[in-house]
């Protein structure tokens, strides 16, 4: 082997781990929420705002019902607590948030 060619190796394999190290730092997922919106394909279905509500409160989903409130779709939860009440939180479909 040439110098020449051990040199156009040596590059190549530079060339390599550079883009290994550097790909991932462009990589990093944005925090712009205006950046991110195009890649939410899917809002949260009924069935999600379920199982969402059920996670946090350790409760049993009594009925879910969809509605429009300023222009957004939100989920209105109605959750039997561990306690014995009966509690309604709202799941806003674009986000997953749940309010009272």
């Amino acid at each position: 082997m040439s110098i020449i060619t051990l040199s156009k190796r040596g590059m190549l394999l530079l060339l390599a781990l550079l883009l290994m190290v550097v790909a991932p730092v462009h990589a990093k997922p944005s925090h712009n929420r205006a950046a991110a919106a195009p890649l939410l394909l899917a809002q949260i279905d009924g069935a999600g705002a379920a199982r969402i509500v059920e996670r946090s409160t350790g409760g049993k989903v009594l009925s879910v019902n969809r509605q429009e409130k300023k222009g957004r779709i939100m989920y209105r939860v109605k959750v039997l607590l561990p306690e014995g009440r009966v509690r309604t939180v709202m799941v806003d479909a674009e986000t997953g948030r749940m309010g009272g």
